[in-house]
């Protein structure tokens, strides 16, 4: 079995039908009791019934809100890295969303808090191409390729670029050039980048057909991502140089490999997130 078929095997029993049968169990037995007895044990049974699913309610709801990833087994994640959801799950800044909402709605210029809330709304994977475009900039980026990356904290993924990660898109930090066949930063997306590199966003590993950074390690689930996209790559998938975009400057950063040389052994493969 693949390492994505693994991820993606369902589960028959989950932390919710295990809630799920015990309460209804509970439930059933109790209503049983409660018709068998009399007098103060039938009102006490009669109270549990109706109170027990109660602060079993309740105590579900505190369990949603602060650890909300214990409720899903890894096989519920779809594609997704395990390690990767269960970390977006449990910061789940949904105040924090709305603080710098308004804080970006209060003050249009504030930068610093628009980017934070960009960084917190889109996906790693959308971060780390905005950094790859940015210190790549010469490299013609599809609108759809395999990546694949490691966080520092344990969370990394593999997919496509592209399809369901456009937020930067939308937003206007990334557009379509060459006919809409690839990606380039705009000038937003260039400032944002750099917004990420300095606050420490920069991934640990990166890995496209096209370029990239870092190292999986030996024996690793990415060495083995990278290994079967490399496996599955097209001919024409190669890295094609372009004109640097005008407003985008490489940093000569010696973690990125050359913008217009294929990956070698070292580079990584792709997963979705």
């Amino acid at each position: 079995m693949s390492v994505n078929d693994s991820l993606q095997a369902p589960s028959k029993i989950t932390p919710l039908v295990i809630i799920g049968a015990f309460l209804g169990l509970t439930e059933t037995v109790m209503a049983i009791a409660v018709v068998q007895v009399q007098g103060i044990l039938q009102y006490a049974f009669g109270a549990f019934v109706i109170i027990f699913p109660v602060l079993v309610l309740i105590a579900f709801f505190a369990i949603l809100w602060n650890r909300a990833h214990v409720l899903y087994p890894p096989s519920e994640y779809g594609d997704k890295d395990p390690r990767l959801f269960a970390s977006a799950v449990k910061q789940s800044p949904v105040q924090e969303f709305v603080t710098l909402a308004k804080e970006v709605e209060n003050d249009p210029r504030d930068s610093e808090a628009e980017f934070k809330l960009v960084d917190a709304v889109v996906d790693d994977t959308e971060c780390q191409l905005a950094i790859f475009l940015y210190e790549n900039p010469s490299v013609n980026f599809p609108t759809s390729s395999r990546y694949v990356y490691r966080l520092s904290n344990g969370g990394g993924g593999s997919g496509y670029v592209g399809f369901d990660k456009n937020r930067l898109q939308n937003l206007g930090y990334i557009q379509a050039a060459g006919g809409g066949q690839f990606l380039r930063l705009t000038e937003k997306g260039v400032e944002f980048a750099k917004w990420l590199i300095g606050h420490q966003r920069k991934c640990l590993f990166f890995w496209t057909p096209y370029g990239g950074w870092g190292a999986p390690d030996p024996g690793s689930v990415e060495e083995k991502w990278v290994a079967e996209a490399k496996k599955n790559m097209f001919p024409w998938q190669t890295p094609v140089s372009a004109p640097a975009h005008p407003t985008q400057q490489s940093p000569g950063s010696s973690n990125s490999n050359p913008a217009t040389t294929p990956p070698d052994s070292s580079s990584k493969e792709s997963q979705a997130g």
